[in-house]
């Protein structure tokens, strides 16, 4: 059979031959000339001989059902571009796998070229997720600027990935604007789910756009052209200027009525949900403070900050102030209650605060202006606000990483204060994949030449120095060096100290040395003095930084908050609005811009700040872009 249909195939080809010829003389196609060819192709299937073996598997591989282990074997089989096409495949799976360095070991092995445009974006979006996971910025960053996607889907991913490359670098405003974008997109698509994931989506923008100060919203705003990124800056501007709660609801309000057609329309934000449903705040609050005795300053000055947000609400609560200073805090508080009290703020004192969190529950909340013990766990109904220094520790330790400083130098003082920042540093900075290559002390200002030397190991070049002189048995021609393998120096130190750094930097040759530290370097100093910590990055309040018309305002009436306590009175005006919005800031990420930081409530309960960067310049702090 076989040889036959051989036979005929080779007289069918010659009559094929003689026709082209035919045609190409300018005849036309014979219709008889198509009955061979038909004869062929209807004997052919009743032929029963085997059709012969192919030299490898068919280019296209159904591979929807293979684990992450048979695509790559079988990648190791193939040529290109099929084995490039299955490693990136298998490469996908691992990652799915939650098995990232299998998923970096398929991406070595293709070669990119060979891949489709929807698989060359699968490509570059993975090698982002893995250099994110290791906390690779920029080579994250370089991936995600070489992602082309190539499909609606594929666009998703990308602005979902861009927002998490720029919110890994510090950068909340950017990483809004991306999923401002995704929300844009997902508005226009019809999925089923459509309304969950967008509620989502609108609650992570609204947290981004929450830890951001009110300057930096203002300036999204005045820099944006798209009118949907427009409208949320408006919005959240609009609710970062609202003093109280209902200059919160007069503000929302207005922005529906100017933004029918925005998607944040519908869904809301559930944070905005919350407040159209909210009732009004407590009737009276009881302020629990220290207000005669050691503390007595620090209490009047909070009392004092805490009464001016009252005035500048208009139509607060009743308010009552309760010396706490040699009196029983339980009591007081049992008092609070039997007078009608729906909130209780204080008291100030940790050792107050944690004998009211152990005495019994709370039948009404407690906002309580200090943090409990580590190792205390707050009562239900228990809130706790606080001026740590750990919240300036934790802020340098993410500065640094944002300006891609991974090596410092850490100095610190001997003071408790210093202790419990360089332990808070130390954890966040090593978690953020920071790395402490030194660690020194000083006791006081006169140790401060010396141990800088110490810990740039200045000391350890002029020893080898005249290590070198006496075996040569010569004087030998020497230039002091400081060690190159630290990007910044972070001093957790105190105002006197910090004045005699520059000096020391500059004498042991780190003059170049990026500084950071925390606003305990500026306490109690002069203008002329702060002169003397120039350049040096700085954590700082809000407070202090910048014009602000409602410090200017309390400065007129209280001309006392201009002196060393001005903090304290931004914290208890802090602590004024927070009481005032407490429901609101308890779930869905929302944040108070407020005078001691950007605040939040975090899962145990504390208000946790974050605050604003600035470099001394001439004596005066000036503010940094986030």
């Amino acid at each position: 059979m076989t040889k036959t249909i051989s036979r005929y195939w080779f007289h069918l080809w010659r009559s094929f031959g003689h026709q082209a010829r035919h045609l190409h003389s300018g005849a036309s196609w014979p219709r008889y000339a198509l009955a061979p060819l038909c004869v062929l192709i209807l004997a052919v299937p009743g032929c029963k001989s085997t059709p012969p073996t192919p030299d490898r598997e068919p280019e296209r591989v159904e591979v929807r059902t293979l684990t992450a282990d048979e695509l790559r074997d079988r990648a190791r089989r193939a040529r290109q571009p099929d084995a490039s096409r299955l490693y990136m495949q298998a490469a996908r799976q691992y990652w799915s796998d939650e098995a990232p360095s299998r998923a970096a070991e398929m991406l070595n092995q293709l070669q990119p070229q060979y891949l489709s445009p929807e698989l060359r974006f699968d490509y570059d979006y993975l090698r982002a997720r893995l250099a994110l996971e290791r906390l690779n910025l920029e080579e994250a960053s370089e991936a995600l600027r070489q992602a082309i996607p190539a499909s609606r889907e594929q666009e998703a991913e990308r602005l979902r990935l861009r927002a998490d490359v720029y919110l890994a670098r510090q950068q909340p405003a950017v990483a809004a604007e991306a999923l401002m974008a995704l929300s844009e997109l997902r508005t226009r698509s019809d999925d089923d789910d459509r309304t969950d994931v967008l509620q989502a989506l609108h609650d992570e923008i609204w947290q981004l756009m929450q830890r951001l100060p009110v300057e930096e919203s203002a300036h999204r705003l005045r820099q944006a052209r798209n009118t949907t990124v427009q409208g949320w800056w408006r919005l959240n501007s609009a609710y970062q200027q609202a003093f109280d709660r209902a200059d919160l609801r007069a503000a929302f309000a207005d922005w529906q009525r100017n933004h029918a057609d925005h998607p944040a329309i519908q869904p809301a934000p559930g944070a905005l949900q919350r407040l159209a449903r909210m009732e009004d705040g407590p009737a009276q609050i009881t302020v629990l403070l220290p207000l005669s005795g050691q503390l007595g300053s620090a209490g009047r000055a909070i009392r004092d900050g805490f009464l001016a947000g009252y005035y500048i609400s208009g139509q607060g609560p009743q308010i009552r102030f309760l010396d706490t200073a040699g009196e029983s805090v339980t009591a007081l508080y049992e008092e609070a209650l039997a007078t009608g009290a729906d909130l209780v703020v204080g008291p100030l004192d940790r050792s107050n605060l944690t004998s009211l969190n152990r005495s019994s529950f709370f039948p009404v909340p407690v906002l309580g202006l200090n943090y409990l013990a580590a190792d205390d766990s707050p009562m239900p109904g228990l809130f706790q606000f606080s001026m740590a220094i750990e919240h300036e520790a934790e802020a340098i330790a993410q500065r640094l990483i944002r300006d891609e400083h991974y090596r410092v130098v850490l100095l610190q003082a001997g003071d408790d204060w210093s202790h419990r920042a360089t332990r808070t540093f130390s954890d966040t900075f090593e978690a953020l994949g920071g790395r402490v290559v030194e660690t020194d002390f000083f006791a006081s200002a006169s140790d401060v030449t010396p141990r800088v030397g110490t810990a740039l190991l200045v000391e350890a070049s002029e020893a080898r120095h005249a290590e070198i002189s006496q075996l040569l048995g010569t004087e030998v021609e020497f230039l002091p060096r400081r060690r190159r393998d630290v990007d910044a120096l972070v001093a957790l130190v105190d105002s006197s100290q910090a004045r005699a750094l520059n000096p020391a930097l500059a004498y042991h040759f780190a003059g170049d040395l990026p500084v950071y530290t925390s606003s305990q370097a500026m306490q109690n100093l002069s203008p002329s003095q702060l002169r003397e910590l120039d350049d040096m990055l700085v954590s700082q309040i809000p407070w202090r930084v910048g014009n602000s018309l409602l410090r200017e305002q309390i400065e007129e009436h209280l001309p006392d908050s201009r002196s060393g306590l001005d903090s304290l009175y931004a914290f208890g005006l802090d602590a004024y609005r927070i009481a005032d919005r407490l429901p609101l800031l308890t779930g869905n990420g929302s944040r108070l811009s407020g005078a001691t930081g950007t605040l939040h409530i975090d899962e145990q309960g504390r208000i946790q700040r974050e605050l604003v960067w600035t470099q001394l310049q001439q004596g005066r702090l000036v503010r940094l872009e986030r």
